[in-house]
């Protein structure tokens, strides 16, 4: 449950957890359709550490990407369309699930270039977030559980969401030190 008090959206922590971990259930047993074998470090990387905690909730678009937002030709955002799966949430998550969106499938250069213009947008407007690894795996995740919906060949991708789950369990270990 959620409410809205003085303009802020709150969000009660107990559902708050509820919600994010029946999140994760449901994304890493529908990416385990199409990466069976890394289901396994999935599911050891979501409870590795514990959900942080939602200061602020959020409305978050889950599904944000260029196919939903409406740009004019001066290149500024027009609107924004389908919030089928639009969640109170930290404002991490949103920023990495989108993040992640952005960039899937590209080639390393264009992620970084993706992701500096990224920052940069939503600095301009916002600070951003506090970094979570947890929702960044939730990004990568998203990717893995529409494989089918993205790519021809999903198993091209296998060895660099192999590597980004690599990264983010080498984060995971660094923020447990």
């Amino acid at each position: 449950t959620f409410r809205v008090e003085n303009r802020e959206l709150t969000v009660n922590e107990e559902d708050w957890e509820v919600f994010f971990k029946t999140m994760i259930e449901k994304f890493i047993t529908q990416a385990r359709r199409n990466y069976p074998g890394l289901s396994s470090q999935c599911r050891r990387l979501a409870y590795w550490n514990d959900i942080p905690e939602i200061d602020m909730g959020v409305f978050s678009p889950l599904d944000l990407h260029t196919g939903n937002i409406i740009v004019g030709d001066d290149f500024a955002v027009n609107g924004v369309i389908d919030f089928e799966r639009c969640y109170i949430a930290q404002p991490r998550w949103s920023y990495e699930v989108t993040k992640q969106t952005l960039y899937s499938g590209r080639s390393i250069e264009d992620r970084k270039r993706i992701e500096k213009e990224f920052q940069n947008g939503y600095e301009s407007i916002s600070s951003l977030p506090e970094y979570y690894p947890l929702f960044e795996l939730m990004g990568v995740l998203r990717e893995m559980r529409a494989a089918y919906i993205w790519w021809d060949n999903p198993g091209s991708e296998k060895q660099r969401l192999m590597n980004q789950l690599d990264d983010i369990e080498e984060k995971f270990k660094q923020s447990s030190n």
